[in-house]
């Protein structure tokens, strides 16, 4: 009896040294922060719907019943690992137009001063976690405007032109009025192209990684596998949500080794989902509609369709210059930073080891893509678009600024960009004449 007492003693000594050090060393704090996701308040359905839906013009866009603010708490303290991650969740929500944004409808915001973000996953970041250091940098520079400014997000995810000019189109036909657009692009354009190009998809189409998946699943022409495959990516998030759930109640939701076990678990779970999930999107194929609008130069394997590429990025933007002048608004076209643009930034060794994998495909389109976007840029000025390479602006710096082994940064860098394309919004002059709003 004694020793079975003293081996029970012993355990709970054992347990309460690891939960006081957990709490004290913060361990494990990504474990625990996968276990404090909240669940959509008054969901009917046990699985929440999608985060994106079809769009007949767009490809895909975002989905308004997704409350992207209520369950992202996790993957946004993961992005952003040194900073709090209640700031990124209050811009989070899906709006009537199928953007991650604050506001609700922008056609019904008649007043202010309205800069439209568009472009890709660093477009949106840009918008939704840099807007209030976009909103103050203007508002430092122009004091009239103190209070007037609002940040219109038009990005999402894998966005590439002509997506962007296709956005726009669809915001000023439903009666959105901007002052000032920024088309903040580039690694889209050659990273996400020129990988489906080598695919031998029409590198004109939205991104084959997000599109095919959707419209092969959303088509009766699917494969029993398919069907099944996905199943299993749907049965894996159920268990991680599952787990997750465990861990928010009773004693469990006030010991944080029980989270850092279970977030564990949450993790292994959600990282096998989306693994499956990219292997699926990969797999996917264009429909025959899709094949026959196909340009010449995915015939020539060697070709790479990269003139087709860097045209269609020229010419995307330029026909976004040619909205802003007819809205009377103010254009800026922006060449974002990326980690493997030759010479834009010497990486930390942290960086180094979380955001930097120089073998794979996306690496190869930055560096065969960006001197073909910047050999553009000189003709696109002198057609009259505002164009800034601002793909140096993190040349000097020695912190840590890129945060994934895509194109993403840190609070500190996504704050420089902001407070770098405000400076161009406040230095581009609106069209002389405002057309039609």
């Amino acid at each position: 009896m004694r020793r079975g007492l003293l081996l029970i003693a012993s355990v709970v000594i054992a347990l309460g040294t690891l939960e006081l050090a957990i709490r004290v060393f913060d361990l494990f704090a990504e474990e625990r922060v996968a276990t404090r996701v909240k669940d959509r308040p008054g969901a009917a359905e046990p699985d929440p719907p999608g985060r994106f839906l079809l769009h007949p013009f767009l490809g895909y866009a975002g989905n308004p019943a997704y409350e992207r603010g209520m369950i992202k708490e996790a993957g946004l303290s993961r992005t952003f690992p040194d900073e709090p991650s209640a700031y990124y969740l209050r811009n989070s929500r899906i709006n009537a137009h199928g953007f991650p944004s604050e506001h609700p409808d922008y056609a019904a915001d008649t007043d202010g001063f309205h800069v439209g973000i568009f472009g890709g996953s660093v477009a949106e970041q840009l918008a939704t976690v840099g807007g209030e250091a976009l909103i103050a940098e203007i508002e430092r520079r122009a004091p009239d405007l103190r209070g007037r400014v609002r940040v219109f997000n038009a990005a999402i995810g894998a966005y590439k032109q002509p997506q962007q000019l296709i956005a726009l189109a669809l915001l000023t036909l439903q009666g959105v009025r901007f002052d000032a657009i920024v088309n903040l692009d580039g690694f889209n354009e050659v990273a996400l192209s020129s990988s489906d190009a080598a695919a031998r998809y029409n590198p004109l189409f939205p991104s084959r990684l997000q599109y095919l998946l959707m419209l092969n699943l959303g088509r009766d022409a699917s494969s029993a596998r398919t069907i099944e495959r996905y199943a299993e990516v749907i049965r894996t998030r159920r268990e991680a949500s599952e787990w997750r759930a465990a861990a928010n109640r009773g004693p469990l939701a006030r010991s944080e080794l029980a989270r850092s076990v279970l977030g564990r678990a949450v993790l292994h779970l959600e990282s096998r989902a989306t693994r499956l999930e990219h292997e699926l999107q990969k797999e996917a194929s264009p429909p025959p509609s899709l094949a026959a609008y196909e340009p010449a130069c995915l015939r020539d394997p060697e070709d790479g369709c990269w003139d087709l590429i860097a045209d269609v990025w020229e010419r995307s933007s330029l026909q976004m210059a040619a909205i802003a002048g007819q809205l009377g608004a103010r254009y800026v076209h922006v060449l974002q930073p990326n980690q493997y643009d030759e010479g834009s930034k010497t990486l930390s060794d942290r960086e180094r080891e979380i955001a930097y994998a120089p073998e794979t495909d996306w690496p190869a389109g930055v560096r065969r893509g960006y001197p073909l976007l910047r050999a553009r840029i000189p003709g696109m000025l002198a057609r009259g678009a505002a164009v800034h390479d601002l793909s140096q602006l993190f040349a000097g710096v020695t912190e840590d600024i890129y945060i994934d082994k895509c194109c993403h940064y840190n609070l500190r860098g996504t704050n420089a960009l902001a407070t770098a394309i405000a400076d161009r919004i406040l230095r581009t002059e609106a069209a002389p004449t405002a057309g039609a709003r």
